[in-house]
């Protein structure tokens, strides 16, 4: 786009007019993130094991010391007409775009992304489904819906790690839960036996995972015989049913793995202060990072973009409003989810994560592109300062176009 080949050259051109000028106070690390977006494959390439990150842990930072790592995940939809023109199948999923530094290890975690999230053959057997059992009755088809739709759980200068649920709807409805974590050290995806720390823990794990059960309000509800369902997956060092979060491990179960439908999915975390000793020093997070500031937003056509060292992208909607989120400081644990509102129009229901990134600085800039409707926004932007977490909706004011970040 003209737009951002202005941005780059006027970046360009400031950088050589810094560069003339000697300056014992200017960083060395500003060359902008590399981005990948690479077409569709299914076979990742080799890729050997890079070096591991330090096992200590690195002094607290300014977020401006960190480069840019970012994670867009645009809802797409798709639809699949019958020969008349009916519509058959909805499949829903995300498109995904990544910043990080080093391009090798970019490429090599996107092709390990789109891998964990393919699921061709599920949507391939719910179309043909969807052809068999299509009537002409127009006013009893319902077109069928295959979904893939994930959050971003935790994203960082070591790991990103993903966790969602794979949907079918049909004459009945079904979801699988899914999840998947890679190494920002080599970009490959990580197995249960990647994170473990070198000794045997089977016994250990088994028993946090038990006491945290035991202590949910699920407890009433497990199977007699689950504790050996929980031995089965610990024992396995390809085991699926696991995720990082900012705060811990997770493990997951689905409906009538380990206890009644009723139940729906049982997840317990354990936290990384209890797992000291059980997972490898390359995947505890980095001591948090020094951060005060607020979000702003703009819009794009509007915001000074000359004074943005480097920018991430999201666009969820190519013919929506163009805007441009900012803060003053540095914040951290950046999101914006994609939602609706219930029924009764008092509850916003995320439908999946469509960016996150570790965090940004005040040289740091996000673009969004999405749909902003007049009443009830579809858009919510979380980040943390000094400690504490935001929570602002993204609109639009219906008096002079302006965006603004609201509580509710």
């Amino acid at each position: 786009m003209k737009k951002y080949a202005l941005i780059a050259a006027l970046v360009f051109l400031m950088g050589c007019l810094s560069a003339c000028m000697p300056n014992k106070d200017t960083p060395s690390h500003t060359t902008p993130a590399e981005t990948t977006s690479q077409p569709q494959q299914t076979t990742a390439p080799d890729v050997s094991h890079g070096p591991g990150v330090p096992t200590t842990t690195p002094p607290a930072q300014t977020l401006s010391e960190i480069p840019l790592s970012s994670l867009a995940t645009p809802v797409v939809t798709e639809v699949f007409y019958a020969d008349d023109g009916t519509a058959l199948l909805n499949y829903t999923y995300q498109n995904a775009f990544l910043i990080y530094p080093d391009a090798a290890v970019a490429d090599a975690l996107y092709l390990s992304l789109l891998n964990a999230t393919d699921y061709s053959s599920g949507l391939q057997e719910t179309l043909s489904q969807a052809r068999e059992d299509y009537t002409d009755d127009l006013q009893s088809w319902k077109p069928y819906s295959f979904r893939v739709l994930y959050d971003t759980m935790r994203i960082d200068q070591s790991v990103i790690s993903i966790y969602g649920q794979v949907s079918t709807e049909t004459s009945e409805a079904s979801s699988t839960p899914m999840s998947a974590s890679f190494s920002l050290i080599n970009g490959r995806q990580l197995t249960f036996g990647d994170i473990q720390a070198p000794g045997y823990h089977y016994y250990t794990l088994l028993t946090k995972i038990d006491t945290l059960l035991r202590a949910s309000d699920s407890a009433q509800a497990l199977f007699e015989d689950y504790q050996d369902t929980l031995a089965a997956q610990l024992r396995s060092a390809d085991t699926a049913n696991w995720y990082f979060t900012e705060t811990g491990l997770c493990f997951y179960y689905a409906p009538m793995e380990i206890a009644s439908k009723s139940q729906g999915v049982i997840t317990v975390e354990i936290p990384y202060s209890e797992l000291q000793g059980l997972l490898a020093d390359d995947y505890f997070p980095a001591e948090e990072y020094v951060t005060q500031g607020s979000v702003s937003a703009a819009l794009f056509a509007d915001a000074p973009l000359f004074q943005y060292r480097q920018f991430a992208e999201v666009i969820q909607d190519n013919q929506g409003v163009e805007l441009l989120l900012s803060t003053d400081g540095a914040v951290t644990d950046v999101r914006i989810e994609l939602g609706a509102w219930d029924a009764t129009g008092t509850k916003f229901e995320p439908t999946a994560t469509v960016f996150a990134c570790d965090g940004i600085s005040a040289d740091t800039a996000i673009v969004v592109q999405c749909d902003l409707p007049d009443v009830m926004p579809v858009l919510r932007l979380h980040y943390t300062s000094q400690g504490t977490a935001y929570s602002r909706y993204i609109t639009q004011s219906g008096k002079d176009g302006s965006i603004l970040l609201t509580e509710n």
